[in-house]
């Protein structure tokens, strides 16, 4: 009885997983913030655990406009480590194979070979060539974000694949494993956006920043924005709108969540005020998240009616 219990919830398992919409990854204005780590690692040629980190950058990735190569129409994907977002470098061009579930990739130095970087179609035990790496696929679940599910694929090396949002060391290094001994790059996925906003923040514990530069260490990111006290909610508690003015001259998303970290509402500016429509809320406690390309911040708001 047990065991038949068990096939028919693997059954019911994956008849969610397949009857889940596949969520695209290579959308026009899609961005993600990737932290580079330069690492030395001496697990073995020392004979030691010591892990020395040498330099910090975060590099931004977005996907840009159509080209076509060939016969077959590509994005761009340019990439920027500047601030300001003004000056971005063609990084490849990427294109998505929706039906197949399969994501590609060329190098702007070498566009002539196109390599496989992501197959949200594989099944657990499946082996996985991506980049000229091999890896085995360890368990397919899923996971919530913004009130969505999100097909997630875990490998043996620990890498992880969540759909829509790429893998969790860095898009286009899909499956890099880390070296035991000398100098190595490390990626970490720090945030993704979508056309709707910030969509995803590391779950690394140490990592709660969108950017950083120079030392994780020494705190030179941001966790909040920098002019958080120019930022002005009102009123709170609140019944029907909430007004968020700022002083920033940064364009910036405001987004209501739930307790529960839905996102319930959204609003772009480029500048100026924001006025937010509540009237279709409930009684409770929420949290107003207002956001850039680097930093984020949070309010937490009372609704009485």
């Amino acid at each position: 009885m047990k065991k038949t219990l068990l096939q028919l919830s693997f059954v019911f398992l994956v008849g969610i997983l397949h009857s889940q919409t596949y969520k695209p990854l290579v959308v026009e204005g899609n961005r993600w913030n990737v932290l580079k780590q330069t690492e030395i690692r001496f697990l073995k040629c020392l004979d030691s655990n010591t892990i020395e980190t040498t330099s910090i950058t975060t590099e931004v990735f977005k996907i840009s406009t159509d080209t076509t190569i060939g016969e077959t129409v590509y994005k761009k994907l340019v990439s920027q480590t500047d601030t300001s977002s003004k000056y971005w470098n063609l990084v490849g061009f990427i294109r998505e194979d929706i039906a197949a579930q399969q994501v590609y990739f060329k190098e702007q130095s070498n566009y002539n070979i196109e390599t496989l970087l992501y197959d949200f179609s594989v099944n657990i035990k499946e082996t996985v060539d991506i980049s000229y790496y091999s890896c085995i696929v360890d368990t397919i679940d899923s996971i919530t974000i913004n009130n969505e599910l999100h097909k997630r694929i875990r490998f043996t090396n620990e890498a992880d694949w969540i759909e829509g949002v790429g893998a969790i060391n860095g898009l286009i290094t899909s499956i890099i494993p880390r070296p035991l001994c000398g100098p190595s790059t490390i990626r970490t996925l720090l945030c993704s956006y979508n056309n709707n906003g910030l969509l995803y923040i590391t779950d690394n514990k140490s990592l709660s920043k969108c950017f950083y530069w120079g030392s994780v260490d020494e705190g030179n990111g941001v966790n909040s924005i920098t002019d958080k006290e120019k930022f002005e909610i009102f009123p709170n508690p609140a019944s029907d709108y909430i007004t968020i003015t700022s002083e920033n001259e940064h364009p910036f998303t405001v987004e209501v969540l739930s307790a529960q970290g839905y996102v319930l509402s959204s609003e772009y500016k480029a500048h100026s005020d924001i006025k937010i429509d509540l009237r279709s809320f409930v009684d409770g406690i929420y949290y107003v998240r207002i956001l850039n390309d680097y930093q984020y911040t949070t309010y937490k708001l009372l609704v009485v009616k």
